[in-house]
Formats: C-alpha cells, structure tokens, sequence
C-alpha cells in the first residue's frame, strides 16, 4: 500500500470513528493500519489531532483505548494546544485506570524524547502534584512523571511535608515516594531528613511499553534529522516551484530542473551524474566535477547547491546564466509586464538576491536590467531591487548612471520608511563594495565569470558618502530631524568610520553637520550616546594620523566638539554661539534668543536638563536617589549612557587640544 494512501486511510478511519463511536465495527482491522502507518512515519499533525479528540469523545473501552494510544507515535513535535487539551481531559479523571495509566506513559515517553513542548507541560506540574496525592490507583506512575518534571525551585517545605505524610499513611510500598524525596533532598538537603536514602531509580519505575518506546525513538530521530537538514544550508529539494501561475498552460518565470542535454543519449558521458544525485554537502563535494547541469542555467536558482554550481561552472555556462536571467527579467518585466503573477516575479527577485548574497557578490546583467526597469517604471517592486542594488559590482560611472541615478528619484518620491531603507542600502553597497575589493583578493579573480580586484575603493567611497550626504540632508529637512531617519544617518556615518579605519584610508569622512547637531538635539538619549561614540572614534583616529587628515577635517572636529561640550557642560551654547570655531545655532538672531520665555536656556542642552536623559533623572529621583548638579549628572551618565560621559571627560579640556592641533 502506498504511503499517501494509508495515511489517508487512517485520517478516513479516524473520522468514521469519531461519527460511529464505540460501536464502529471494523475498529480492530483499520487499528492495524493506523499501527502501521505510526511505526514507519509516525501520524502527521492532522491525524494526531484525529485520534486525540476519539480517545477524548469517543468513549471507548479500556482495551481499545489503550491500543489506539500505541498507535499515538507523532512524526514531528506535538502540537501545544493538543497536548494541553489532552492533559486537562485526563486530569478530570474520565476514564478507567488503565486507561489513565497508559495516557501517563505516554506522556512521559514524550517528555523522555522530548516530543512535546517542556514548557507548555510544566505549567500542570502543580495539579499532576495534587492529583498524585489524591488518586493512590495511579500514584505510582504520577511520581515517575512528577520525578522527570521536578525543578529545584519546585521543591518546598510544603511539598517535602505532603510526601512525608503520604508516605506514612499509605499502604503499599512507597519506593516512588522515597525516589521523589531522595530528589528534593539532592536539590535542596535542608528541606528534606537526614534519615531519606539514594535509591535506585530503575527498579522504581518499570519502563514504559516497548512499542511506545521504540516508536518514540523513532520519531525523535526522524525529529533531529529533519532539525539537522534544515539547519545545514547544502540540504536541497530540486522541486520548489509551486507557485500557482496565472494563466493556464502556461511555463513558469523559473523553469523546473528538467531538461539536460540536447539530441541524442548516445554521445554523453556514461559517468555523468545526475543533479537529483545531490542533495547535502558530502554529495556536492563527491560529484561535483561530474555533475551534469541542466540546459536552463536559471533553473539552478532553485537552492543552495544550484548557486554552489553556477559559481564555479566553467565560463561559457555562466554566460549561458547571464544571458537566460538577463532575458527571464527583461521578459516578465518590461516586455510582457504583467503577464505573470506577482508571486512568480516577486520569486525570481528573491532567488537573484539570493545568489548575489551566496556568492557576496553582485551580477552586473542585473544592474543592466534594473537601469532599464526603473527608467519605464516605478512601483512595487522597487523595495525588492534596492535588495539587489546593494550588490552593485560596476565600474563608478556605470554605478551613478545604472544604480545611483534611481536610488535619488525613488528617494524624493518615497515615505520615511522607504527613505530609510534607501539610506540602509547605501550603507550596505558601500560595505559590500569594501569586502570585495579588499586586498587580500588583489592578485585573485573571483570564480564567478572571472571578475577582478578594483583599486578604486576609494572613488567608490567619496561617490557614495557625497550621494548619500545629500540624501541625508535633504530628508532630515523635509522630514524635520524625524528620529528614523536620523538614526539611519547616523548608521551610516558609523559603518564609513569603521571600514576607513580597517582600510587605513588616507582621509577621514566626518559627518555633516545636520547629522551630528541632529543627534545632539534627539529626544533618543541612545543617539545622543552613538553620537558621541562617533566623535570621540574621530578624535581617537585623529591623534593617530595626524599626518594624513586635512586641515579642514580637523576644523569641523573641533567646531563639533567645541558646540557639544559648551552645551553638555558649560551651558553657553546660546550665549556663545558667535564666538569662533562655534556653528550650532550661530544663524540664530538675537533677538530670537532674547524673546524666548525661558529664562536660562543656555542650560537646557546641559548634562543635568537636556530631554534626552530627564526620563534617567526622573527615574532616579523618584527611587532616592539625589541628583542635583551637573556632577551628579555625569555620575548618572557613567552607568548608564557612558559614551556621554567620556565624551565631556575627553574634553574638558578642549582648549589644549585645540592649542595641540
């Protein structure tokens, strides 16, 4: 019998018997493949579902209750909010004790082989406690599940007392309540008396039946190969394309792996191996050089082992690839626009950004192509192609006429959401850019189509920051300081900080000035923090190459830390604001200034007032804690926001720095 069709027998069973109830006079024979099905598979979520609610509803006799919970071998975790139900049913006391008996082992062989979510079972550990104590008849099993679920914060005086008593009124042997007592005592021994003794916990407990044993090992294994195959990148399905497509007969954007060679059989390598050979990694690795690939080089796009062999297939196929992808793109695209379902062209953008991201590495078709996309359109996959835009790998010119050119137009018709991912993308070409042309490839070409090491990395960084410096100017002002896109800035400035220092550039790229004031003034104390992280990361850098920065970065740094310091701690950030190397709020009038209400606002930018921190300092207060001046402010500031501390330690003593400059 086929494996689909037993299983849809059992579902069929199941649901006959549901209806039939007890009477259902073929139970014994459909049983048998229902046992079947659960020892080679285990029952899918479905079928569990099924025979749960008859063992429940169904009120059947001891003998064939205790047989269809045998058949209970799940293929995968156990559903919760079915393992929930099924404990509170059998915590109501419904059935015969062997009945109960058997649910109990049950539960414990999938504790045991952890088939059953630990946490969600916990949380009857005090009514499965109580029930032991009350029901005598199941007491014994109970323990053994109370023993496996036991914790050391479970054990209390309280509970310690009830065994104790327990174990002096009860009749029979207690070997499971002294097992249950002899674990207190190991998790906390003062609780428990002294006169409590080991036992051996094997000959408490016999084990549960060999049929749930077996079947639950089963599915434990089945369990962590399927665990293990989804957490190793290499293990393959060739058949995913599911996807419904929108006119019937129609071939899909993304062909199957099907067609392999062209003409006759009788000429190919006998040796060749199939591509439904490779499923894993060891197999990739052992038939690699003798894989034979399929005529639709797109259709490798399927999985990981599809973007391994197109990475390093010979020349003439990867071209093959470029011209099949270029042509699927262009087709569905821009020819026949709309032809297609969304699904299907949304998946081939998937698959490509894919690719790109395996081999760390941009296609320069796809460049070609999205140049021509957003020349005719602007729509809903835009946010897609700024995924496949950070995989830029063209020449400067090719990356300001193809890419650059439709990031700015897509971003003065955009929201801030999509303004900000914008400014992410630059941020991560920019570091994509950095990780391919580093030297350490200078002398290598890359595997896919032969591509070499560029020594413009520097061009590509000063193009990139000056694009998106006025990206990020402009939005800040059509956007008012929105915090988003000032935190997106702010990312951005960071990570050119970091790839210049790792590169040992010969110039520094400090950010502008609407950025850096932009942080400052944030009602985030979290940016107020990075911000003065960056700058002190520029100070730091500064002193080291002192050689190499130029006279008006230098400039700027100290504008920067002159503003931030006189307002953080010498409150004459309004006062003072036309003195020289001063630029925050130096457009402002005086007599703006004069006409504010505020009597000292020189001291609201402060360490003890500015907006950013008062929530710390309200918090504090109100717990006792006595916050009064600028130094008590900075104590606060050393434990919680730190960079802001060592900020204005840094440079309180600005003036000799400025003198050393």
């Amino acid at each position: 019998m086929g494996e689909n069709r037993r299983a849809s027998e059992c579902k069929q069973f199941l649901r006959r018997l549901r209806e039939k109830g007890k009477a259902y006079p073929e139970f014994r024979v459909s049983l048998n493949t229902l046992e079947e099905e659960a020892c080679k598979n285990g029952l899918d979520k479905e079928t569990m579902k099924l025979a749960l609610e008859n063992l429940m509803n169904t009120e059947l006799s001891a003998g064939n209750s205790i047989a269809l919970i045998k058949c209970m071998i799940p293929r995968d975790r156990i559903n919760d909010k079915d393992a929930k139900r099924l404990i509170a049913w059998f915590l109501s006391i419904p059935v015969s004790v062997t009945t109960l008996t058997m649910i109990i082992q049950w539960i414990i062989g999938c504790w045991e082989y952890q088939l059953i979510n630990r946490k969600s079972i916990y949380i009857f550990y005090d009514a499965f406690f109580y029930t032991m104590l009350k029901q005598d008849k199941i007491e014994s099993r109970l323990a053994h599940l109370i023993y496996l679920m036991t914790k050391p914060e479970d054990v209390t005086r309280r509970q310690v007392t009830r065994l104790l008593n327990l174990s002096i009124y009860s009749r029979k042997t207690s070997k499971h309540i002294t097992a249950l007592l002899s674990l207190f005592k190991s998790y906390k021994p003062e609780f428990v008396p002294e006169n409590i003794a080991a036992i051996n916990i094997q000959s408490t407990w016999r084990p549960i039946p060999e049929s749930l044993r077996r079947g639950f090992e089963d599915a434990r294994d089945r369990m962590i190969l399927r665990e293990a195959q989804k957490s190793n990148d290499l293990y393959c399905d060739w058949n995913i394309f599911n996807i419904p497509k929108s006119k019937k007969n129609q071939e899909p954007l993304v062909p199957s792996v099907k067609y392999f060679n062209i003409g006759s059989n009788i000429f190919s390598n006998k040796t060749e191996k199939s591509i439904f050979d490779v499923s894993n990694a060891a197999q990739l690795g052992q038939y690699h050089s003798i894989i034979k690939l399929p005529c639709n080089a797109t259709s490798l796009l399927t999985n990981v082992i599809g973007y391994h062999l197109l990475t390093y297939a010979d020349l003439e196929y990867q071209q093959r690839f470029m011209h099949n992808l270029y042509y699927t793109l262009w087709r569905s695209f821009i020819f026949e626009n709309g032809r297609y379902s969304s699904d299907e062209m949304n998946q081939i953008l998937d698959l490509t950004m894919e690719f790109s991201k395996y081999m760390q590495h941009g296609i320069s078709i796809v460049n070609y192509f999205i140049n021509e996309y957003l020349s005719c359109y602007m729509d809903e996959y835009e946010i897609k192609l700024l995924s496949l835009m950070q995989w830029s790998s063209l020449s400067v010119t090719e990356l300001q006429d193809y890419v650059l050119k439709h990031m700015k137009l897509m971003f003065y018709s955009s929201l801030v959401s999509t303004k900000c991912k914008i400014i992410r993308t630059c941020r991560k070409l920019l570091l994509n850019l950095v990780v391919v042309n580093d030297t350490a490839f200078k002398d290598k070409s890359f595997p896919f189509l032969g591509q070499n090491f560029t020594d413009k990395l520097t061009e590509y960084i000063q193009v990139i920051e000056n694009f998106c410096r006025e990206l990020v100017t402009s939005a800040l002002n059509i956007h008012n300081y929105n915090s988003l896109v000032v935190s997106e800035a702010l990312s951005f400035y960071e990570q050119i900080d970091v790839l210049e220092v790792y590169r040992e550039t010969s110039f520094v790229t400090l950010a502008p000035p609407a950025v850096i004031y932009g942080c400052f003034v944030t009602k985030s104390c979290a940016l107020l923090s990075r911000v003065c992280a960056l700058l002190l990361q520029y100070r730091k850098y500064f002193k080291e190459n002192k050689d190499r920065i130029s006279i008006r970065s230098f400039k700027w740094l100290i504008v920067y830390a002159e503003d931030l310091v006189n307002a953080l701690w010498y409150d004459n950030c309004f006062s003072n604001r036309n003195a020289s190397n001063r630029y925050f709020l130096k457009s402002l009038t005086e007599s703006a200034v004069k006409g504010s209400p505020i009597c000292d606002i020189d001291s609201l930018l402060n360490i003890y007032q500015h907006y950013a921190v008062l929530p710390y300092m309200y918090t504090l207060s109100t717990s006792g804690l006595e916050i009064k001046t600028k130094k008590d402010a900075s104590s606060v500031a050393a434990h919680y926001y730190s960079h802001v501390n060592q900020f204005i330690a840094a440079l309180l003593g600005i003036k000799d720095f400025v003198l050393k400059v």
